[in-house]
């Protein structure tokens, strides 16, 4: 079975509302976190169990998280309108919204809050716009004595080019001109920093306290080389597809091996990844060793009594600790 396929049967299996009461009846409290993430089945699944299932007591309540916002995975099939639809459905008296913002400097809050808080700033007129507070204590960018909030170093700031040869607009070449800037406005920062007139609280900028948020891998890879070329050091975070990594793969095959503890094939497979270690040499020489192959076989069959008894996140980590 695959996710959906569990989904779905969930789906069906509430049809009677016996199974929802005693879900909620069990676990009358649940929240759900990045709720803009789900999809219409989700939805209605816990709209059967925590709506229409209620207690006679009326213990309990679903509460969700979620900004319309932020979500981006509608390649995996998230649905915006599930997330709206659900927030119709909630009284106004039962919504609440974070008034402060512990992540962004005062000035730059204020310069969001200024784009965004007019009627309908964004497409769907579901999503609208709560102007927030700064909460932030950290250390402000102090450029030449000054902290960072004038006309001239806004933390927010619009590029708007007047005029680009017709030839030159492309997305490609526009990606390659937004990183390009992008570099050069951390080169220029990291310059001031070096001659000490770009100081975060009393320290001198690093380029480690420097983040380029992008929407794709692409996007990450033009900023790298821009920053590359004009010599500064930089480390792409969430580029790479973890699934794809050597290491998933030897995951992969190791859980496949416990899985099946009397395959020997898949425990030799097994043997070699990284975690357990062998080498051919090694791995020959157990191969003839009828009494060490054992101790191997028993203890992927051991393995698989923990997956079935715990779970697998405690078997990996008691595996990669031992």
């Amino acid at each position: 079975l695959g996710f959906d396929d569990l989904l779905t049967g969930v789906h069906r299996a509430l049809d009677g509302g016996t199974l929802a009461r005693r879900i909620r009846d069990r676990y009358p409290w649940a929240l759900i976190d990045e709720y803009q993430d789900t999809d219409q089945v989700q939805a209605e699944i816990f709209r059967r169990i925590y709506r229409d299932a209620r207690l006679a007591d009326d213990i309990g309540a679903l509460i969700i998280v979620g900004d319309p916002k932020q979500s981006i995975y509608r390649f995996r099939s998230a649905d915006i309108f599930a997330y709206l639809n659900t927030s119709d459905a909630v009284a106004a008296d039962a919504k609440l919204n974070l008034a402060r913002n512990y992540r962004s400097v005062p000035a730059l809050t204020e310069a969001v809050n200024t784009v965004f808080d007019h009627p309908c700033p964004f497409a769907l007129p579901g999503i609208g716009f709560a102007p927030v507070q700064s909460a932030v204590e950290k250390p402000s960018l102090v450029v030449d004595g000054e902290t960072v909030a004038g006309a001239g170093n806004a933390p927010f700031q619009i590029r708007y080019f007047q005029w680009v040869p017709k030839l030159l607009w492309t997305k490609p070449n526009m990606g390659d001109l937004a990183a390009r800037l992008a570099a050069d406005e951390i080169a220029a920062l990291l310059e001031l920093a070096d001659q000490g007139r770009a100081k975060l609280g009393c320290e001198p900028v690093r380029g480690s306290d420097v983040a380029v948020l992008v929407r794709t891998a692409e996007q990450g890879r033009r900023v790298a080389r821009a920053l590359h070329e004009r010599h500064i050091a930089s480390v792409e975070i969430g580029i790479e597809n973890v699934i794809a990594s050597r290491e998933a793969e030897q995951l992969e095959r190791l859980l496949w091996a416990i899985a099946k503890p009397q395959s020997p094939h898949r425990t030799r497979g097994a043997l070699t990844a990284d975690v357990l270690g062998l080498d051919a040499a090694s791995l020959g020489a157990l191969q003839d060793d009828d009494n060490a192959w054992n101790v191997w076989t028993e203890r992927f069959a051991n393995w698989l009594e923990e997956w079935e008894r715990a779970d697998i996140a405690t078997l990996i980590r008691r595996i990669l600790e031992s």
